[in-house]
């Protein structure tokens, strides 16, 4: 089984298939028709969709094992960078892939200016590995700047110029006043009474689950009063205030820019995040829509749906806000049952779940001195933590800065080490790390489940 998961398996009209934990389990499912699973279906190619996130997804390091062992990736990589150079005035590699100062090209990266053409290298790079592995998309979409991205894979822009207007558009950018962006978990018509001239509807994400743009000040005053109303939210890690008000004093330089390239009707399907709906061609060679496009609220949510129209797709991301064990425990259920019921050839309805927030007014009941209690219990007789000696913490860590802003960097050595083991095992670096933490938990509560 493990050797045909590897190299991969032929793709059979008819199927069937039992799970059982021993053989005489298995025995005993083979005689149990109701455990026998069989699904028939015609063979046919599934089409694919490339998703391009936006700003916000950057770091340190991303995709350098890739980097390092495709080398097709890397040769698109490393063409980019080369592109950019002149416009960046620096090697976008040694800030994505540092040799040194990890912390110093971590700040770096949170620069709009620098943010955006990172971002946009490694997610075409990472478009063209796949295309090169045979992997063609019938369709795509974009989160705001990862639009750029899908429409250079659709031939709207040439990369050279793709790469000059999304630099020009985060030096644009980076010279606006700064601002905040506030994800929070209601609808876009929920918010609507909550804006003001200073606050913009920059994203909707989801029916529940949109982002407020605007000053900083506006943003921390909106913040409070929604955490009195008991409504969870995040600020996210951006310098400034994207898609709102902010942003109009850049808009006709940048039209003055995009009118400088050629653009050209777009040759695979892509949704807009200015219409939420399929890109015309009209749109796509219109520098008012790109204008429009770095101002307006970006529609994700509406152009997942319309994605979801199509036959056999599945999307998935989990962007800007990091879901916890409840939301992905949630999302999991759904899409196992309406995978079974795909298997099955019949149709199923779910049921609507309840809100983040009932969640959160749940988790704020919760009594937390008896969750201390345990613990103290389990961890009685413990003299000292559990040591990490790999780990070090960046000499400039203030302990006054809040969780989600502290840094822990694995040394070179250790680094090197893990990379041989996962390479060895055949695992992706996260894997390995997610089994260390399962073994930390185990040794900390004395449970091996």
């Amino acid at each position: 089984m493990a050797y045909t998961l590897q190299v991969g398996r032929r793709v059979f009209n008819h199927r069937r298939l039992v799970v059982a934990k021993d053989i005489e389990d298995t025995i005993a499912a083979l005689d149990s028709p109701e455990r026998v699973l069989t699904q028939d279906r015609e063979t046919k190619n599934r089409p694919v969709v490339f998703m391009f996130t936006g700003q916000g997804s950057q770091y340190v390091n991303m995709a350098r094992e890739l980097y390092e062992a495709e080398s097709v990736f890397q040769q698109e990589c490393d063409r980019c960078c080369e592109l950019l150079q002149p416009y960046l005035g620096l090697d976008l590699r040694s800030l994505l892939y540092p040799k040194a100062d990890l912390e110093q090209a971590a700040q770096q990266l949170q620069q709009t200016a620098i943010a955006q053409p990172a971002i946009f290298v490694i997610e075409y790079a990472l478009a063209k590995l796949w295309m090169s592995w045979g992997i063609k998309p019938v369709a795509a979409i974009g989160h705001s700047i990862g639009e750029y991205v899908a429409a250079t894979i659709a031939g709207v822009f040439s990369l050279e110029d793709a790469l000059a207007l999304v630099t020009a558009r985060g030096q644009l950018m980076q010279q606006l006043p700064s601002g905040s962006m506030l994800a929070i978990p209601l609808s876009s018509a929920e918010i609507q009474p909550l804006l003001n001239e200073n606050l913009s509807l920059a994203v909707i994400n989801g029916i529940s689950n949109c982002v407020v743009s605007g000053a900083n000040e506006a943003i921390t005053t909106l913040q409070d009063c929604l955490v009195t109303e008991g409504i969870d939210c995040r600020r996210l890690h951006t310098s400034h205030a994207f898609h709102s008000a902010m942003i109009e004093p850049i808009l006709e330089p940048f039209r003055d820019r995009v009118s400088q390239v050629k653009l050209n009707p777009p040759q695979i399907p892509y949704i807009s995040n200015v219409t939420g709906t399929w890109i015309t061609a009209e749109d796509a060679t219109n520098p008012d829509y790109w204008t429009t496009h770095l101002r307006q609220t970006v529609r994700f949510a509406e152009g997942l749906q319309e994605l979801f129209k199509q036959p056999d797709k599945f999307v998935w991301t989990s962007h800007f806000i990091n879901m916890d064990g409840w939301s992905v425990a949630l999302v999991l259920s759904e899409f196992m049952q309406l995978y079974a019921a795909f298997c099955q050839n019949r149709k199923t309805t779910l049921t609507s779940g309840s809100a983040f927030k009932n969640y959160i007014t749940w988790l704020q009941k919760q009594d937390f001195d008896e969750a201390e209690t345990f613990w103290r219990e389990k961890l009685k007789g413990l003299k000292a933590p559990t040591p990490l000696t790999n780990l070090y913490l960046n000499q400039s860590f203030n302990k006054e800065q809040k969780y989600d802003q502290q840094r822990r960097f694995l040394s070179e050595t250790t680094t090197t080490a893990l990379k041989s083991l996962a390479r060895q095992h055949q695992l992706t670096l996260n894997t390995l790390i997610q089994a260390t933490w399962a073994l930390l938990l185990s040794r900390y509560t004395g449970q091996k489940k």
